[in-house]
């Protein structure tokens, strides 16, 4: 069966075909296919699968662009080019449904993104682990000048090979590491020139998640994280990138929201909010789940008087952050699960935070999500987790996740003695030297 998916306006697009075949390697042949295009959340057509096993769907497109194909499941991406009239994709599935391999026929396209992908990985990767350990070691700008070179050497390769492509035209560029003249300074150019190649007008940077991933990784990992000024360079910079188009300004600022939360960057969320709401950046956004996003941030970030809350210890018996909040100097709220490995990472330092500072007014209200009561109560017992902990359902209502815009786990709140916020998205590393800041 083939289906024909475009827009209201078709007007200078490219119609393309993608062809598929599904092999399930035991059970019947699925009924339907999913494809999502990662530009478009929108864009979700359902198609029949034919009683041979294919499929078609036919696109239109304005460039090429990476799309998932969902099956059972199996999730595919494949890249859809204005180049390639027909990509042809063949997708062989586990006796669970899941995914056993896929492959992508006769597709320079494919095969350039499948490059790129490769040496995205690799030293994208390389660099998260440089940034996070090389620190103060007289090797660390050559080495840092050394896998700069390296990337810079690969991506060239890309671009001779798969000459005329996305990947090439525009992904490469985008990616392509500044390599100072001068081994000292490496560190410091690679900052400067991270975002220099990024055309931020150009709509088809949003059709792959390489755009998304630059920010996350710079701010997370690669920005000046000593330096409060640096935030403040970094976002007066790319807030003005993201005034180069609506699309930009539309997408990029809940891009960089996300990152700055994931982050733990509290300084600068503080900067984005102020300049989100000064002159018309938010109408000019017109973003209403960002809006939504912003506002339910807002009301918890330091300075904003704490949302209580409720949940039942292991006995069954219930307490109130209320409770701790009024006769401690300092309460830490800690969102977690003992499901979720940073979580069971993270509780020896809590542990060792609260034993050492909890004779002086430091106290904790722990709130967990775990599914399994059991495990739960036998995680607090083992682990000697003697403050108060409570369990709720992560589908309560009213929700305790969504009143603190707790995202993930394990997320640290600092109340004071007054029930004011000190600290809301604070890095793990400062939660210490706060809980001292606040029980002087």
């Amino acid at each position: 069966m083939v289906f024909n998916f475009c827009s209201a306006s078709t007007s200078g697009a490219a119609l393309v075909e993608l062809r598929g075949k599904i092999i399930p390697q035991s059970g019947g042949l699925p009924a339907t296919v999913i494809l999502r295009s990662y530009e478009d959340e929108g864009y979700m057509p359902t198609v029949v699968i034919n009683k041979d096993s294919t499929f078609s769907i036919k696109v239109y497109l304005f460039h090429s662009g990476l799309y998932t194909i969902r099956v059972m499941r199996a999730s595919v991406d494949v890249m859809l080019s204005t180049a390639e009239p027909v990509t042809s994709v063949t997708i062989t599935l586990d006796g669970g449904a899941a995914l056993r391999e896929y492959h992508v026929e006769n597709s320079l396209e494919n095969d350039a993104y499948a490059a790129f992908k490769t040496a995205y990985n690799l030293y994208d990767s390389k660099l998260i682990s440089h940034f996070r350990f090389c620190e103060g070691k007289d090797s660390c700008e050559s080495d840092l000048h050394q896998m700069l070179t390296d990337y810079a050497r690969d991506l060239s390769l890309i671009e001779k090979k798969f000459k005329g492509t996305y990947v090439t035209n525009i992904l490469c560029p985008m990616k392509m590491p500044l390599v100072a003249k001068n081994i000292k300074n490496t560190t410091d150019e690679f900052r400067k020139g991270y975002f220099e190649k990024v055309d931020f007008s150009d709509s088809s940077i949003f059709s792959t998640p390489i755009l998304k991933d630059m920010m996350a990784y710079y701010i997370v990992y690669f920005m000046d994280a000593a330096l409060i000024s640096k935030e403040k360079e970094f976002l007066t910079y790319i807030t003005a990138k993201f005034k180069s188009s609506p699309l930009m300004l539309h997408k990029g600022s809940s891009f960089i929201l996300e990152d700055i939360i994931g982050g733990q960057r509290e300084k600068m969320l503080l900067m984005f909010i102020d300049w989100y709401n000064s002159g018309d950046n938010k109408a000019a956004i017109n973003n209403p789940v960002l809006d939504a996003k912003v506002q339910g941030i807002s009301r918890v970030l330091p300075g904003m008087p704490y949302i209580n809350l409720s949940g039942a210890d292991a006995d069954s018996v219930s307490h109130s952050l209320k409770d701790i909040v009024d006769r401690s100097k300092c309460t830490l709220l800690l969102f977690w699960s003992s499901e979720c490995s940073h979580c069971r990472d993270e509780m020896p330092h809590v542990k060792e935070y609260y034993e050492k500072y909890h004779s002086k007014g430091f106290d904790i209200y722990a709130m967990s999500f775990d599914n399994d009561p059991e495990k739960w109560k036998r995680f607090i017992t083992e682990n000697g987790l003697s403050w108060t902990n409570v369990r709720v359902n992560r589908n309560a209502n009213p929700n305790p996740v969504m009143d603190y815009v707790a995202t993930s786990t394990p997320a640290l709140i600092l109340i004071d003695s007054k029930g004011t916020i000190l600290h809301r998205f604070m890095p793990k590393s400062k939660l210490e030297d706060h809980i001292v800041e606040a029980l002087k």
